[in-house]
């Protein structure tokens, strides 16, 4: 586990006990408990790495304190798409940055706001936009407040698609039926 700076704050091996949820549209966390015998923050933004993702802690966290010499631990990281619903929404294409707006275009442009959302609020480059099904063009409005995680969600329902982002790459694809194959890209 290692701090903003990237310093390490603690070791520990993610074993079986451990919970690994990944819904899509939904949740994609990692949750284990531990006891450590002196008291350590663990606070927002410190982070780890599972199965090639970076996971953060998106609020302070304060341990159970079981007796002067333990101190119990439940930590829940979530991945960084998730982080998605602290990032706030903004149009900024012609050197804008607006709140509230509203476009007429296809997903893959909602989906390159989304992305260039993303880049600004992580400071790279590396978002961008994958797998886009619908072609059709489609009115929506953003209102002040509105989280890149909310964004989303709008325009899959908008655009009746589920959304994906393996490894930084923002997919829409047609709602499959309950029990239907798909077929996913592997970025790693």
């Amino acid at each position: 586990i290692y701090d903003k700076s990237g310093i390490v704050k603690a070791k520990y091996v993610i074993g079986n006990d451990a919970i690994h949820d990944n819904e899509l549209m939904a949740d994609h966390y990692i949750e284990f408990s531990f006891e450590l015998a002196t008291f350590e923050s663990f606070n927002r933004g410190d982070y780890l790495f599972y199965e090639n993702n970076k996971f953060y802690i998106r609020k302070d966290y304060q341990p159970e304190e079981v007796n002067s010499a333990k101190f119990k631990y439940t930590l829940r990281f979530d991945s960084e798409e998730m982080l998605a619903q602290d990032i706030e929404f903004y149009y900024l294409n012609q050197g804008l940055k607006e709140s509230d707006w509203k476009l007429t275009e296809k997903a893959s442009t909602f989906l390159q706001i989304i992305a260039d959302n993303f880049n600004r609020y992580f400071g790279t480059s590396d978002y961008k936009v994958g797998t886009v099904e619908p072609t059709d063009v489609k009115l929506i409005e953003f209102a002040i407040n509105t989280k890149v995680y909310n964004a989303l969600a709008s325009i899959a329902e908008t655009f009746e698609c589920e959304w994906y982002i393996p490894v930084r790459t923002i997919n829409f694809i047609h709602k499959s039926s309950e029990g239907a194959e798909i077929d996913l890209e592997n970025y790693e």
